[in-house]
Parts: structure tokens; sequence; C-alpha cells
């Protein structure tokens, strides 16, 4: 019997036994500062990539540009371990430090340079557009400090985060010239004087993104503006690389590399830089000429119209005339 009344007492508290979770109850980080207090505060790296991953999920506080920036400074040299390694220091402290970079690029995928499902939406990194310090910050991520310090590739990303940054990349460098459609998109407005010259003046360093990502070629469209700033950037890139040429003399190989003498070379070279202002040229001259055609077009239909007129004068004039001569005849 006592046995019996045991194997009861076990059974009951079994199904008592609370699950250790419902004594959990959940805090969150009310602000960014709250959030910067404890990241400061911890050395542990799991922790470290636990704070961070938190932020995909944060739904209490702004994704402000100062958070935007901390993630900018913080996954910058994501793509090599050497970027971490500071003099003596080991392979596994270096790795470390670049899994914490890794994981705040893929928030900024996850969080920023993702676009939302509903075009008709902005994404978060519109928001650089307004605000000239993250606008700035975005620049400074893209720029291509050294050979291993490069944001346009790495081995470690898994590739949707890839494609994230690759269409964000795309969409971002177009909007030098394609601002304009896309604030009435978005905000149902005309582009603010100081957003739309800082956009133009930036033209220059849209280039060089589409020239990573080797877009280039959308600059040859009919609609693209290319303006004194964008053409000497482009001629920039085209003169600064290496072409293979024919052979210029008997002394040459078959192929010679070395940098162009002249925009013509360097398209010639296969510069898709080159091609677009030699391009750009011809059209323009094209157009200068069609101008002139229609001037001078303009200029004999006005002279038809004058001479025109002046025969309608003068016929009326005559019939006066005549009509005059009969009524003195007629006396």
């Amino acid at each position: 019997m006592k046995k019996t009344e045991r194997k009861n007492e076990s059974a009951s508290a079994a199904e008592v036994k609370r699950h250790p979770l419902m004594e959990f109850f959940p805090g969150y980080f009310r602000s960014f500062d709250e959030w910067l207090g404890r990241w400061r505060e911890t050395t542990i790296l799991s922790e470290k990539l636990g704070l961070l991953h938190g932020i995909i999920e944060n739904y209490l506080w702004e994704f402000s540009p100062e958070l935007v920036c901390f993630l900018f400074d913080h996954a910058d040299g994501y793509g090599s371990n050497l970027n971490f390694k500071d003099g003596p220091e080991s392979y596994k402290t270096a790795k470390n430090r670049q899994t914490i970079a890794i994981k705040a690029f893929t928030v900024l995928c996850l969080k920023f340079f993702k676009s939302p499902a509903d075009s008709s939406k902005p994404p978060l990194w519109w928001k650089a557009v307004k605000d000239d310090i993250l606008f700035q910050k975005v620049f400074w991520f893209l720029e291509v400090k050294d050979k291993r310090n490069c944001c346009f590739r790495s081995d470690d990303i898994p590739a949707r985060h890839r494609e994230t940054f690759e269409a964000f990349l795309d969409a971002f460098a177009r909007l030098g010239w394609r601002y304009k459609g896309l604030f009435y998109r978005y905000e149902d407005r005309s582009v603010p004087v100081e957003v739309e010259r800082r956009i133009i003046a930036a033209r220059p360093r849209f280039i060089e993104i589409l020239d990573k990502i080797r877009a280039l070629n959308w600059l040859n469209g009919r609609e693209i503006e290319l303006d004194k700033a964008s053409i000497k950037k482009l001629t920039e890139i085209a003169m600064s690389e290496n072409y293979f040429f024919p052979p210029s003399s008997v002394q040459d190989s078959d192929r010679t590399l070395r940098k162009p003498e002249s925009l013509e070379e360097a398209a010639l070279g296969g510069s898709m830089a080159a091609q677009i202002v030699v391009l750009n040229r011809i059209c323009q001259e094209e157009v200068r000429r069609i101008e002139n055609l229609f001037k001078r077009s303009l200029r004999r239909k006005r002279e038809e119209d004058r001479q025109f007129e002046l025969s309608k004068i003068e016929r009326a004039k005559k019939e006066l005339e005549d009509k005059a001569a009969e009524l003195r005849a007629s006396k």
C-alpha cells in the first residue's frame, strides 16, 4: 500500500512541476542607448552576436541613423579576417572579430538593404537620401579602402544576403539619375532643393558603384544626363586601366598590354566607361547637328511666311489700286 502511495505522490509532483521557461519574463531594450550600454559592457562573443541578432526582431525603438552608422562601422572589413589582425594576435581572435563584422553586415542586409515586398513603400535605406550624415556613411562603407577591405565581395556571406546587397547596390547607384521618380513614388512630392543638390554632386560616386557592379552600360540610356563631373569620372576610370591592343610596331608582340593614349583607344580596348563617353560625345554632336538643321528650317519657314504675307499685302494693294482706277474712270 505504501509503495502505491509513493508512486501516486511522484506522479502528482511530475504533473505539478512547471516548465522552467514559465519563470522567465522577457525584458526589452527601450532605446538604442540602452542597447549600446549592454554592448559596451560585454566582451563575450556569443553575447555580442546575440545583441546584434536581437536588432533584427526589434520593434520597440526606431532603426535610427545612429544605429545604422554603428552597424556600418562594425561591418566594415567583413570580407577578410586579415582586416582584424593586429600584430602578433592569433588567427582565432581575428576570426572572432570578423564573425562580429559579418553579423553586423547580415543585420544591414535584413533590415537596411532589403527592399520591402510592396514596391510602393520605401526601403529603410531611403532614409539615407534625406539624411546627409547617413548618406555620406553609406558611401564611406562602399569605398574600396584596399584590396582586402572591399565590401563588394565575400565568400563568407550566404547567397541570399549577397543577392539582397547586390540589389541594393543596383538601386542605390541608379538613384543619382532616378531620384525624382522615386520621390514621387515614395513621398508623393517633388525633391527638396538641398537633397537634389546632394544627389547630383554624388553622381561620380554613384558611377564608381556602377563600375564595381559592372552596370555602367545603364548610363547609355537616352534619358540619362551625363554632366561634366560624370564625364570626368568616366574618363578617369577609362584612362586608369591597362588594355590589350593590336601591335603598333614590328617590335610589339601579338598583343600589347598598356594604358590607352586616348578615349578612343580605351574604347577599342573594351572599356565600357570609354565607350559611354565616346558615344555620348557622338550623340551630343548629332543633337547639335539636328538642332542646327531645325534652326535653318525654322529660318526658311519664317522667311517663306514673311514672303507669303508680303505677297498678300501686294495683292491687296493691287486690288485697291485697281478699284481706285475704276472709280476714277467711272467719273
